[in-house]
């Protein structure tokens, strides 16, 4: 067997590996759905850098989910009082924003616009309008980029909160936890896992 066969054989290896790690992700997220039976705002997609960004909050939308895709904010599972008061703030901003426009273009009212009502919406919008749909402390999370989020996957811990990790790496295999493995930088990998988690929360909603 020559270099090129081996670099091959080696690379159809990995490659069945990391599917099989990830079916077995999926048989994770059934189990915990019949312990908690998975609704709406109950799986937070977190990512909080560059490309998982977006494709944190896109995979949400695709599922009906949660999202954070800014930085973390310390505490927000461990004191999840108060994250709760800050969405149930963000839920009063948004009404208050449909209204003003309502009444912007209502033809019996003052069309004058306060800008202040949109500053506050957008700004609290920003930092926490991903957990809108979140009713409940998550039951799941999934973290795309978990060396950046070494803070929230502590938090979860402490909350006993299962979690799903992309990692280049199999370790960190718990009752608690499991990795999918993806490359650095395999973007095509990051899109095709969350597709097929997203449909599979969608089939077991």
């Amino acid at each position: 067997m020559n270099t090129h066969q081996r670099h091959l054989t080696k690379m159809d290896s990995t490659k069945i590996h990391s599917e099989r790690n990830f079916q077995r992700a999926l048989q994770f997220i059934t189990l915990i759905n019949k312990d908690y039976s998975l609704k709406s705002g109950d799986v937070l997609f977190l990512g909080t850098k560059d490309f998982y960004r977006d494709l944190a909050k896109l995979t949400a939308f695709k599922c009906n989910q949660s999202f954070v895709n800014q930085t973390w904010k310390p505490g927000t599972l461990t004191n999840w009082n108060e994250t709760e008061k800050r969405i149930k703030d963000l839920h009063s901003k948004k009404i208050l924003v449909e209204n003003h426009i309502s009444d912007v273009f209502s033809e019996t009212t003052n069309r004058s616009i306060d800008y202040k009502i949109y500053e506050d919406y957008a700004r609290a919008d920003t930092r926490w309008g991903g957990l809108l749909r979140s009713k409940k402390e998550p039951r799941l999370i999934v973290c795309l980029n978990p060396e950046s989020n070494k803070v929230a996957l502590r938090e979860a811990q402490m909350r006993l909160i299962p979690t799903i990790r992309f990692s280049n790496n199999a370790q960190d295999v718990s009752s608690y936890n499991h990795s999918i493995l993806v490359k650095d930088g395999d973007f095509n990998s990051y899109l095709y896992y969350c597709n097929v988690l997203a449909q599979h929360l969608r089939d077991l909603s």
